[in-house]
């Protein structure tokens, strides 16, 4: 059995790149749409905990690398599984991730 797994999502939004970035690293916006706490701020080289009270379930994220309105790397989860975030414009206020 291949242990490695691989998923991307894109999601195209009408909003301006540092609008989106701030979305995800500031937990202040985050909790209202992803999980429900955040000991922190998502900052280069610092380890966070998340966590979904509705479930009951919290998550150490490391926080791997940050490129400002860029990119976001991450490694959270029981087995630390790596999630990058990619935020790109196509010029036009629009802004993808995947």
């Amino acid at each position: 059995m291949n242990s490695n797994v691989y998923v991307e999502a894109q999601m195209l939004i009408r909003k301006p790149v540092e609008d989106v970035f701030e979305a995800f690293i500031n937990p202040e916006v985050t909790t209202n749409f992803w999980f429900t706490k955040s000991t922190g701020k998502l900052e280069e080289g610092k380890t966070l905990t998340w966590e979904w009270e509705m479930y009951a379930v919290k998550s150490d994220v490391k926080v791997l690398q940050v490129i400002q309105n860029q990119l976001i790397k991450t490694e959270w989860g029981e087995t630390f599984n790596k999630c990058r975030l990619r935020i790109q414009t196509n010029g036009k206020r629009n802004v993808s991730y995947h």
